[in-house]
């Protein structure tokens, strides 16, 4: 139960010391208190009032500290104050606080923070009096913390160039049992000094625009205070633009319209708009300048030209910058490299090049190169192009690939949309040559084959190979064959079948197109490009040999000859001549096959004892046995006429009288016979 003797409160508040912590002493304190006491509930107040030996303690608190009074101790003694603060110390532990003093005792023990609250205890201590303890008091409690003071501020807008403005406080409602001051301060030096204040709002007046302020409330009891700053926004200015046009770049694409606005009032309201002059609802974008400069990127569909329109919310005052023109988005140009080829054969090229593009864009910007291997040929920039159409036309060119690259440059800053074309000019001709091998027939009735090859052409060029006889395409045979070289190989071509005993001729026509819009077909007029041709004979098929057989019309004698006549060979081939009974094909006995090998179309040979009676076949065959004759004869034997004598009874008749007699005349018969063939009758 708190003691009854009621705590006297100083009369004068000590000034907060900010450097040291404690409260800086004040006036005096009272001499002397009077003590009232009531009783609980009885009505009864009871005063008491120091006398010489008297003692009269007091410990008050309020939000700031702990207050330790006492009056009328015995002087002659050592007295005691003890304070201890939970908590007090800045490592958390608590704040002990001891004091000794003689007749009197007066000192604030103050809080480290004192918008916090507090518990605390505190005694005094005098050693006389009844047991020593008479005069002893103490007391403990918790306090709550002060309330901090709460301050903001606004400024008010400068409209017109060179108008004041006003900042404006509102401070929340103050402890009235606390003394409070306020001050302004801005970054211009501006500086109003500390005023007392007890109301909620206070104001300071004709101050300069565009400058920060800041307001402090101080609570001069507690210490403590609070701040707020404001910028109050500097009058209008006259802005300025930049304007740049971030052009299309691709087909189908967008491109940016940016905007630069210099000469902004920090914290002004603004509006910047983009209005297309063609028409159409502007594109406004309300901003707050947080600096002199502002930039902002309007995405528009391409084509036309545009303003902006910077707008001062709060004047209303409205600046236009000067016209942009929006360009449209390239197209994709149609890119076409013609090459007229090469034609001559003297080592000195005389191709030139048609380069086009169209599907420009009037107005864009262009590079073109012309290049063939790497290496730039021609270049020309467009800046800007006036045609949707370009062209060039370049002569005595070398062989090679040649590409045109058009670029899109009317942004420079950004990648270009791009096309490129390639076309080649080929090697110029050489005198191509053609070369002809013959497989003559072989065969009675059998045909030729002709087997062409063409060399030193040009790889690269376009060739067309043809077979003619007497100036006609002949008959089962292609009319023209196209030969295109890829590389060095030499091609052959074949003609089988062909008659014998004719001339051919091959023809091999360098058909390169004189440009590359003329079809293969319709090559350079005749004459102007190479041309080779080679004929050739084929000989005609070998035919079977005739036989000429020759004998005796008949004979006496019991073996006769035969003489054989060969025609019609072919030189150098060899052939076999051998002679069997028609009979039955059996060889003769004792007459062997003859063999020659002809050295002229004509020979002779004979064939000896071949016996009197009967038929023979003779055969002509060559090596292969493609070329074959045969002829048969009848060797006759002749019958023997009968002698008479007269005149005589016995007669021996005398034979080699009788063969003279019969021997008188022989009569040569020729025999021609078909002649046979294994390919053909004879």
């Amino acid at each position: 139960m708190q003691p009854l003797i009621t705590r006297l409160r100083s009369l004068r508040r000590e000034r907060f010391d900010s450097s040291t912590g404690r409260r800086r002493r004040g006036g005096a304190a009272l001499a002397a208190g009077i003590v009232l006491a009531l009783f609980a509930g009885s009505g009864i107040a009871v005063a008491a009032v120091s006398s010489a030996s008297a003692h009269t303690p007091a410990i008050n608190a309020d939000c700031t500290g702990v207050h330790v009074q006492a009056w009328d101790y015995n002087a002659g003694l050592v007295n005691t104050v003890s304070v201890t603060i939970t908590g007090g110390n800045p490592d958390g532990s608590d704040r002990v606080e001891n004091r000794t003093f003689g007749g009197s005792f007066d000192e604030w023990f103050y809080f480290a923070d004192p918008s916090v609250s507090w518990s605390y205890s505190a005694s005094i201590d005098a050693p006389d009096g009844t047991n020593g303890t008479e005069w002893d008091y103490s007391w403990s409690d918790t306090t709550k913390g002060c309330s901090t003071p709460d301050i903001g501020i606004t400024a008010s807008t400068c409209i017109h160039v060179g108008d004041p403005t006003t900042v404006n406080a509102v401070i929340s409602p103050l402890d009235p049992s606390h003394a409070y001051t306020v001050r302004l301060v801005g970054s211009n030096g501006y500086d109003s000094g500390d005023a007392p204040v007890q109301t909620t709002s206070y104001s300071w007046n004709g101050l300069e625009a565009g400058y920060d302020y800041t307001a402090t409330l101080t609570d001069t009891t507690s210490g403590l205070s609070d701040s707020d700053t404001v910028h109050a926004i500097g009058c209008p200015q006259p802005p300025d633009f930049t304007v740049t046009v971030t052009q299309c770049t691709v087909p189908g694409g967008n491109g940016a319209f940016g905007v630069t606005v210099s000469g902004l009032v920090a914290g002004r309201d603004y509006s910047l708009a983009l209005v297309n002059k063609a028409g159409g609802a502007p594109t406004a974008v309300p901003f707050t300048a947080t600096g002199p400069t502002y930039s902002y990127s309007f995405t528009t569909s391409p084509s036309g030209t545009y303003y902006v329109t910077v707008t001062d919310i709060a004047d209303g005052t409205t600046k236009q910058s000067n016209d942009a023109t929006y360009l449209p988005c390239p197209s994709t140009p149609e890119l076409v490299l013609d090459p007229t080829e090469c034609t001559s054969t003297d080592g000195v090229s005389n191709a030139s090049l048609v380069s086009s593009a169209d599907g420009l864009v009037p107005g864009r910007s262009y590079s073109v190169v012309i290049s063939v291997g790497g290496a730039t040929v021609y270049s020309e920039d467009l800046k800007p192009a006036t045609s949707s159409t370009w062209s060039k036309t370049l002569f005595n060119l070398d062989p090679g690939v040649y590409t045109l690259t058009v670029t899109d440059t009317t942004d420079p800053a950004a990648a270009g949309f791009s096309a490129t074309t390639s076309s080649t000019i080929k090697e110029c001709p050489t005198q191509q040559e053609v070369s002809l091998q013959v497989q003559e027939c072989s065969v009675p009735g059998g045909t030729g084959i002709l087997t062409a090859t063409v060399t030193n052409f040009t790889v690269g060029r376009n060739y067309t190979v043809a077979l003619t006889q007497n100036g006609l395409p002949v008959p089962g045979q292609p009319v023209s064959e196209n030969f295109d070289p890829t590389d060095a190989t030499p091609p052959v071509y074949t003609y089988a079948g062909l008659a014998p005993g004719l001339t051919y001729r091959v023809i091999v026509q360098d058909v390169t197109p004189s440009t590359a819009k003329v079809a293969a077909a319709a090559a350079a007029p005749a004459g102007a490009l190479p041309v080779a041709a080679n004929d050739i004979t084929l000989k005609d098929c070998p035919g079977n040999p005739d036989l000429f057989l020759t004998q005796p019309t008949c004979t006496v004698l019991t073996t006769s000859t035969i003489t054989v006549g060969v025609s019609k060979l072919i030189v150098g081939e060899t052939y076999t001549v051998s002679v069997t009974k028609t009979s039955d094909g059996t060889p003769v006995s004792g007459v062997p096959d003859q063999s020659l090998t002809a050295t002229q179309a004509t020979t002779s040979l004979q064939f000896t004892n071949l016996p009197v009676g009967s038929n023979y076949t003779v055969t002509v065959t060559n090596a292969t046995k493609t070329l074959t004759a045969k002829g048969t004869i009848q060797l006759i034997l002749c019958d023997l006429p009968t002698l008479a004598y007269t005149g005589a009874s016995t007669m021996t008749p005398t034979l080699a009288g009788l063969g003279f007699l019969q021997f008188g005349l022989v009569l040569v018969g020729i025999s021609f016979v078909r002649r046979r063939s294994g390919a053909r009758g004879v």
